[in-house]
């Protein structure tokens, strides 16, 4: 997923650094990214439409979590640990997703989008699934932060 960005000060120095294409993070809201849109050039900006965002990560041995097991959070949020290469991850079962929303991406001039499948099982499945569902009235999974803010 890489380094997320919020404001026009981050997009800043990450093109000072050399990215062509910065990413708008995935806890930024709609507000911010339409503030964010307006600041700096369109064609520099990138927005994380698809994926499996870890809820954690770490490399501390997680004994009491095994690998492939699910386990609830609140009532319908299920989660699955994943271990590899020496990482325990804690990835939600649903995706996040904002690919319905790709029509008012693209009203804000937005060009670039971003497919994050590094999670998947099968990414080469989820990708021709997006292909296929990436139209006006595509079911959204889970739009995260995407439109309110963190409290």
């Amino acid at each position: 997923m890489g380094i997320g960005c919020l404001n026009s000060q981050c997009h800043a120095q990450l093109r000072e650094m050399g990215a062509t294409v910065v990413t708008y993070s995935v806890e930024g809201d709609l507000e911010n990214l339409r503030c964010l849109a307006a600041r700096v050039p369109i064609s520099a900006l990138a927005v994380q439409v698809h994926g499996r965002i870890p809820v954690f990560q770490s490399r501390v041995p997680r004994r009491f979590l095994p690998s492939g097991a699910v386990r609830l959070a609140d009532a319908g949020s299920r989660f699955t640990v994943r271990m590899q290469d020496g990482v325990t991850s804690v990835m939600p079962q649903e995706a996040f997703s904002i690919r319905d929303r790709l029509d008012l991406l693209r009203e804000l001039g937005l060009r670039s989008f971003a497919y994050d499948v590094s999670h998947e099982d099968d990414p080469v499945a989820v990708m021709q699934g997006c292909r296929k569902k990436d139209r006006p009235g595509a079911q959204a999974v889970a739009s995260f932060n995407f439109e309110r803010g963190l409290t």
